[in-house]
């Protein structure tokens, strides 16, 4: 089901909204509240115009969001699984939770997308964590195991949805900083963050691909990666020196193609591993150090974006909504399917704010 995100819903009311205001502080309390609980799209729309009738201040619904506790008090902590169905499709997910948490603190978010994707049953990811995989009496920041399956495979639509509603699901539950909400892949799910980067960037802060193959999406993916797109965010790539199944030189092949399109991405070869993260101790300051000087900006003032999809059109505040037919366009890098199974048309957008002024550049939309 198609979730309503509350900073969407502000950022569609702060267009709309008068300076006004006939609600009581209490009665928008208790509005903006319900509509940051909702899980339902119905419900939500509701609300919303019910706010917009009332000609509500952008000042005052701001206000409200940042002094108001809106999280639910009794939520679970520890050791937490999750099961659902999104699209027909039974899905499975463990979070550790800070035993202390506190819903006045924001708590950064790490999500870890395993490998050996390609297997039958959503809920193996329980065979390999247990209760006892972190101690959650000391962690600082909640830690979210999403299951891939092959079904579902983390270089799907279907996984850019899912964690998209984990996401959401996340924000709803608990107080989770938006700006530290990092993301790793393992083997298949590094493979997998190239992909989801091509889809959805907005919600990331960094992304983090160990023992990867992302020349693997030209076999694996239904469209082409554009890796201009991977210039949003800072990448932090991990292999093995020693990996038989993915070579090294499969990623010297791939840091030449994004080379071409941009240097945000720190990449180390580890000697002496095979394909295992083993290695991992070794970098815990560097990983640290990675997240902490990548946190996401919520108002970037340069974007790039490419698509063929008009459904993935939007990065932060630029949106392609329409793409054209004409396929002339600047040869920008990217992993091509292969055998393409048709010709596919994108468009691109470059944005960039100096001041008050914005700068757009844009080709095919």
């Amino acid at each position: 089901m198609k979730k309503t995100i509350l900073l969407i819903s502000i950022i569609f009311l702060s267009l709309k909204l008068a300076s006004g205001q006939s609600l009581s502080s209490a009665e928008l309390t208790t509005l903006i509240t319900e509509l940051r609980n909702s899980e339902s799209l119905f419900k939500s729309n509701r609300i919303i115009k019910k706010i917009e009738k009332n000609d509500v201040a952008f000042d005052s619904i701001v206000n409200i969001i940042r002094s108001t506790d809106c999280y639910p008090k009794k939520v679970k902590t520890g050791y937490v699984e999750w099961n659902y169905t999104l699209d027909s499709l039974d899905y499975a997910c463990i979070i550790y939770v800070p035993s202390h948490y506190n819903t006045n603190k924001k708590y950064p978010v790490s999500i870890i997308l395993h490998g050996a994707v390609m297997n039958y049953y959503p809920e193996r990811i329980k065979n390999k964590l247990h209760k006892n995989s972190y101690n959650t009496d000391s962690l600082e920041r909640i830690i979210v195991h999403p299951a891939g399956w092959a079904m579902s495979p983390w270089w799907s639509k279907k996984q850019v949805k899912n964690l998209e509603y984990l996401l959401h699901q996340l924000k709803i539950a608990y107080n989770i900083d938006e700006n530290d909400v990092s993301i790793t892949g393992i083997s298949d799910g590094g493979t997998g963050l190239f992909y989801l980067a091509n889809f959805n960037i907005t919600p990331w802060a960094n992304f983090r691909p160990y023992i990867s193959n992302p020349l693997g999406l030209s076999s694996l993916s239904e469209t082409p990666i554009y890796l201009k797109n991977l210039c949003n965010r800072p990448f932090l790539m991990i292999s093995s020196e020693n990996d038989r199944l993915f070579p090294p030189y499969l990623m010297d092949t791939f840091m030449q193609k994004i080379n071409t399109a941009c240097k945000n991405y720190h990449y180390y070869l580890v000697p002496g591993y095979d394909h295992d993260i083993s290695w991992l101790p070794q970098f815990k300051d560097t990983i640290s150090n990675f997240i902490q000087n990548n946190l996401r900006n919520p108002y970037p003032t340069k974007l790039f974006w490419q698509t063929d999809d008009e459904e993935y059109g939007r990065n932060h505040w630029i949106i392609v909504d329409k793409i054209l037919n004409n396929n002339s366009m600047h040869d920008y890098s990217v992993i091509t399917p292969l055998p393409p199974s048709n010709e596919i048309i994108s468009g691109h957008i470059d944005a960039e704010v100096v001041g008050n002024t914005v700068y757009l550049t844009t080709s095919n939309i």
